[in-house]
């Protein structure tokens, strides 16, 4: 075995083999944890592109969604400002 593998069922690598091979009773699972760390990282990706001065309306054009889409979907996760 590889030492950068994993047997972590949890690991994104493992989990995308499962997803695209497995059997469905496994793969439906699977490709439900993927879009949990899918939505994480986008929101994480969005949360530091707006602490580095990007608009709504770039972002939204990078997600290939309407500038009003992407404001009411991320700006209740941006902090406050005080």
């Amino acid at each position: 075995m590889n030492p950068n593998e994993t047997t972590d069922p949890t690991n994104p690598t493992n989990l995308t083999q499962t997803a695209f091979h497995g059997q469905p009773a496994e793969a439906l699972p699977a490709i439900r944890h993927l879009r949990q760390l899918l939505k994480q990282a986008e929101l994480e990706h969005v949360m530091t592109l707006r602490r580095h001065g990007a608009t709504w309306r770039h972002i939204a054009k990078l997600l290939n969604l309407s500038h009003q889409q992407t404001h009411k979907i991320y700006a209740p996760w941006e902090p406050t400002q005080t």
